[in-house]
């Protein structure tokens, strides 16, 4: 079946989405399976250092919060609020636009069965999802992204040259 360029460009964010929360949870959890080698295996002196590999998976998976928010609402929905009726979601068929609004209102447990949400307009779609109140989560996602890696790339070296220099053993 032929569908839309914007509804594949929506299925392909979605994807892109579970894709990057796997990465994410991937990362957390090398951190604390690396935390708990270190922990348990016979060369661990008691160093304090070790104990920041627990931090940080603590930290990446705090961190899901944020990548909640960032993409909470589909790229295709934030455009309505800039873009009003000239929105490219207004562009799809009234099938399309309903299954994505349907989706984003059940995900976010606002779905009422009374509501048509393929025949919502610009204004409807703004004050269902209340895009007009939300913060720029993108720019503060992108704020914190720049952060994390920072932190993560900081103690990751300040770890390696530790343990290359001491093997985590403390006198």
């Amino acid at each position: 079946m032929n569908h839309p360029i914007l509804y594949l460009e929506y299925l392909k964010e979605k994807r892109t989405i579970k894709r990057l929360t796997l990465l994410r949870k991937s990362i957390s959890y090398t951190f604390l399976l690396v935390f708990f080698y270190f922990l348990f295996s016979v060369s661990y002196t008691a160093s304090p250092s070790i104990v920041i590999l627990n931090y940080l998976a603590l930290y990446t998976s705090v961190s899901g919060l944020i990548f909640l928010k960032v993409f909470e609402i589909p790229r295709c929905i934030q455009d309505v609020l800039k873009e009003r009726d000239d929105a490219k979601i207004f562009q799809l068929t009234e099938h399309y636009r309903s299954e994505i609004l349907d989706s984003l209102a059940r995900n976010l447990n606002l779905f009422d069965s009374k509501v048509d949400y393929g025949k919502l307009q610009a204004e409807g779609i703004i004050g269902l999802f209340r895009l007009d109140q939300r913060l720029p989560w993108s720019k503060i996602g992108l704020a914190y992204l720049i952060v994390y890696l920072f932190t993560v790339l900081f103690l990751c070296t300040y770890l390696t040259l530790d343990f290359l220099e001491t093997g985590f053993s403390r006198p």
